[in-house]
């Protein structure tokens, strides 16, 4: 039966759409697959050149490390050069006597303060406390006037470790009686929705099932069913940007200007950590970074 106004066969045949070998042909004549697009298409199947590259090319983007606010001191992070290990001592007094150093913070400088972050679980020292869990975790920062003065005197910053054994697989961690990694915090800080806890006395953090519907009928039914277990390697990218972030106390309470590309979790997770409300917490996130400040403002009216 046919559509509305729409005809029984629109010259398609039984076969539906016809074939039209042009069509496969990229519209650059490169050979590369691809519809053929009319001249009502902008954007898709066509290339097009970014609207940031130039700026980015010639040095004229604008990023967060590229505009301090007046007045702002300089951090760098000291990091562990082990993997697994306890923190016996850290010697600040050669870096505390630079020029321009103002402080170096450590792990017990914390005391008042949640000292974790993380996503589902916060397991993420903001320094390390007693020991360390992995190559280049932040064990102190140095605060100094400038940043080359931060730089020069966090190179006299001295740890004093006590090694522990390292698991470099998924099976090592998870392995009946393998040395715990992770001394959690409270779980009234943990998980989501669809995480649930893992076992206790175990490195397994969490686990999450995701289903639709009655997954066990349907498995049961099911004529085959196929089981695998996927690894995902680690996966970083690297932007132009370097990462950075610059923070300020005001009047309403914290203001953060930072390039990461989650500010809500920055948002509560900065809360937590300060014991602030969510509305004292505000984050400026990603001034010039791909591809999210090419968007336009819209408004969107419903009618009747």
């Amino acid at each position: 039966m046919p559509l509305h106004r729409l005809r029984t066969d629109p010259d398609r045949g039984a076969g539906g759409r016809p074939e039209d070998p042009a069509r496969h042909q990229h519209p650059g004549g490169d050979g590369v697959s691809g519809p053929e697009l009319g001249t009502e298409h902008r954007v898709v199947g066509r290339d097009v050149t970014r609207l940031d590259v130039e700026a980015k090319v010639r040095g004229r983007a604008q990023y967060v490390a590229d505009a301090p606010w007046p007045d702002a001191l300089h951090g760098v992070v000291v990091r562990s050069d082990r993997a697994h290990a306890y923190v016996t001592a850290i010697h600040t007094e050669d870096a505390l006597a630079m020029p321009g150093v103002r402080f170096v913070v450590t792990g017990a400088d914390l005391d008042g303060l949640f000292p974790y972050f993380g996503h589902h679980r916060p397991d993420h020292q903001i320094l390390a406390l007693e020991k360390v869990r992995y190559w280049g975790e932040p064990v102190a920062v140095v605060v100094a006037q400038t940043r080359q003065q931060a730089l020069d005197a966090a190179k006299l910053v001295e740890v004093d470790y006590e090694e522990l054994d390292a698991m470099t697989t998924v099976e090592e961690a998870l392995a009946p009686g393998a040395e715990l990694i992770h001394e959690y915090p409270s779980d009234e800080h943990a998980f989501g929705t669809l995480c649930q806890r893992g076992a206790e006395g175990t490195n397994e953090a969490f686990t999450t099932t995701m289903g639709w519907g009655d997954v066990d009928a349907a498995m049961a039914e099911a004529a085959h069913v196929q089981r695998t277990q996927v690894e995902y390697p680690k996966l970083y990218p690297y932007p132009m940007e370097s990462f950075a972030a610059q923070a300020r106390f005001t009047a309403d309470g914290l203001e953060v200007e930072s390039n990461a590309q989650h500010p809500f979790q920055v948002q509560k997770d900065l809360a937590r950590i300060f014991s602030l409300k969510l509305n004292q917490v505000r984050v400026v996130s990603k001034t010039y970074l791909h591809p999210d400040f090419v968007l336009e403002p819209m408004k969107l009216s419903g009618d009747r």
